[in-house]
């Protein structure tokens, strides 16, 4: 049998714990050194999957590579340090947030002594933002995906994308290009009477502050207006709401 050389051939790969393989060289945990290529690092302790498409170079081939990654780990540290002062219940309130952005909110609500307290005005209204739009999601009864949409009304996914796009059915973005239809606009397996109307009037309006205009209280009443659209007062009192905010946002 012909003696191990020392040498290595190939991809180089490091044992946990920093352990080499025999014959290979010994190599930190956090790092996996490929030689396919070129020579990239990825590195592990900025939270990065070993699939990540930000790889760290021993030079960054870029300016952008460059702050990519300082970003990362900035981010990364923020979130590390919060981490280990939040509770068992608050990391689980993390993690059911209906959003990415919600749970960013949630992970820096909880040690605010190095978060949104020590971050610019513009950067807490952003994360109020997000909260909000959480607790109006909570309100309308949830958010359903387009699947689930199309599901409750018999149609295709792509029956329900085009009366999305055509303002027949309210859709609000969600994070990563998504979009979530309130489910409280649904009554009985069918679209609410009257939705379609609203949306198409209101025409560009964000879909947000649609949603917030619907779920205000109805005059009059303990119900919100999304519940009380088979109300004929209700129902002209909102369309006019909705075909006028223009008007009264550029006054």
């Amino acid at each position: 049998m012909a003696k191990n050389s020392g040498k290595t051939h190939g991809r180089v790969s490091a044992m946990p714990g920093g352990k080499s393989r025999p014959g290979g060289k010994y190599i930190p945990s956090e790092h996996v050194i490929s030689k396919v290529g070129r020579r990239k690092i990825a590195v592990r302790g900025a939270g990065l999957s070993r699939g990540s498409n930000l790889l760290v170079h021993d030079t960054p081939r870029s300016f952008r590579e460059g702050v990519e990654y300082s970003l990362v780990e900035k981010v990364t540290a923020l979130f590390r340090r919060s981490l280990k002062q939040m509770s068992v219940e608050e990391i689980q309130r993390a993690i059911a947030a209906p959003s990415p952005a919600a749970t960013i909110v949630e992970v820096l609500n909880a040690a605010p002594e190095i978060g949104l307290a020590r971050e610019t005005a513009t950067t807490r209204a952003l994360a109020r933002g997000a909260a909000a739009k959480q607790e109006m999601l909570q309100t309308a009864g949830g958010c359903l995906s387009s699947g689930e949409v199309a599901r409750l009304l018999g149609k295709t996914v792509s029956a329900v994308n085009q009366r999305r796009a055509r303002n027949q059915i309210l859709a609000v973005p969600l994070s990563g290009g998504e979009w979530g239809f309130p489910a409280s606009q649904f009554a009985s397996g069918d679209l609410r009477p009257g939705i379609a109307e609203i949306v198409s009037s209101a025409g560009t309006m964000n879909p947000w502050v649609l949603l917030s205009i619907l779920l205000d209280r109805a005059p009059g009443s303990e119900a919100t207006i999304i519940d009380s659209l088979d109300d004929p007062a209700v129902m002209q009192d909102v369309l006019a709401r909705v075909r006028t905010y223009g008007e009264h946002g550029a006054s």
